[in-house]
């Protein structure tokens, strides 16, 4: 393995001495620019020179456009460790949109017209005046009354992890775009370390995928012992509702940004036919032990592997939901699932199944993307 860091301290001075005289930064200020790319890329375990210098360029050029712009400076990646819950479902934004304006178009005709969401032959129209830059500033929105044309897809990978140099483990959403959306693979609960940059930290990270080079992997499986039930259990002890409160969840997170809770139950059944328009499988949950025999369906992504069976129990975090049949006035509860834990010694285990290419997320028109699993 070559040694990180090849060039000499002479072939340092030179870059230095080259970008001080293009941006008028002192070689000192420079100088702690570049450890900052080297330390980068010696946690990454990058050994190529080239990308040292391309780090250290995109951190110059950052910021001298902070300092032109007055935005800030892009932060910097930071460690950490933990292991992912899941995923919710691939989103088409566009798709979305369209259906929307479709839906007031039916409701609305001629107003819908007026108000910008289609056009006179009835085609769905970008009716949002501004919109949020990648620095989370309000601009003009470029295709403002234009026709939605297109795919933009999305979709949220959540997790339970440590920031290098804490001890308490914290939830963290991230959200992939594009290619690394539809293309996304992972593993539930494997230990894992990864670097990404904070957009927010309270009450739970936001994370920002950091620049990869082509072929860098994002998640790096680690040997670290976590006791996968603490960490969520503390993680998520503000988001944790009985499966007989589900009334009380669904009034609280109706018009949260947030909306995961945390409920643990007994598999009752599970239903491994995959709904085609929604891509979930459904795990039947109920609760012997507090006398709930009521049955609460949780729809689960088709690519989280099932890795338990029949009269397990289990820790559930998704999105609770209310709903009523069309000849009863009672409400019920499901959840649209993200990640489903089996409790250690309380748990009917099969081996966790890998990712196969008929359980892949496959899009028409899909953007190019990379595996970020090593």
């Amino acid at each position: 393995m070559e040694e990180l860091g090849r060039m000499d301290k002479r072939e340092e001075e030179a870059l230095l001495k080259a970008y001080s005289q293009t941006t008028g930064k002192s070689v000192a200020e420079l100088r702690k620019i570049l450890e900052q790319a080297k330390e980068e890329a010696k946690a990454l375990g990058i050994t190529n020179d080239n990308v040292i210098k391309g780090k250290f360029r995109r951190k110059i050029a950052s910021l001298l456009i902070s300092e032109r712009t007055g935005r800030p400076p892009r932060k910097e990646p930071v460690t950490f460790k933990g292991f992912l819950l899941g995923a919710d479902t691939v989103r088409d934004i566009k798709e979305q949109m369209r259906r929307k304006a479709l839906k007031i178009y039916d409701a609305e005709g001629e107003n819908a017209i007026l108000e910008g969401y289609v056009d006179e032959n009835g085609t769905p129209l970008d009716w949002r005046p501004t919109i949020k830059n990648r620095y989370g500033i309000e601009v003009d929105n470029p295709n403002y009354h234009k026709p939605i044309v297109g795919h933009q897809y999305v979709r949220d990978i959540f997790g339970i992890v440590q920031k290098e140099g804490d001890t308490e483990p914290k939830l963290f959403v991230m959200t992939l775009w594009g290619g690394f959306a539809t293309s996304f693979t992972y593993r539930p609960f494997v230990p894992v370390e990864f670097r990404a940059t904070i957009k927010s930290d309270n009450p739970y990270y936001i994370l920002n995928m950091p620049r990869l080079e082509k072929g860098q992997k994002l998640f790096k499986t680690i040997s670290m012992d976590i006791d996968c039930q603490d960490w969520i259990r503390r993680a998520l002890k503000d988001r944790t509702y009985s499966l007989r409160d589900l009334s009380s969840a669904v009034k609280a997170t109706r018009k949260a940004k947030d909306p995961w809770i945390l409920v643990e139950g007994l598999v009752d059944s599970i239903d491994t036919e995959i709904n085609p328009k929604t891509g979930n499988r459904t795990v039947m949950l109920s609760d012997p032990d507090i006398g709930m025999t009521e049955i609460v369906r949780v729809f689960i992504p088709k690519d989280f592997p099932l890795g338990f069976r029949e009269f397990t129990r289990v820790l559930v975090f998704g999105k609770p939901k209310a709903w009523k049949r069309e000849d009863e006035t009672e409400e019920r509860y499901s959840i649209n699932g993200i990640s489903i834990y089996p409790i250690p010694g309380q748990t009917v285990e099969i081996p966790i199944e890998e990712q196969t290419a008929a359980e892949a997320v496959i899009l028409e028109e899909e953007e190019e993307g990379w595996d970020l699993w090593g």
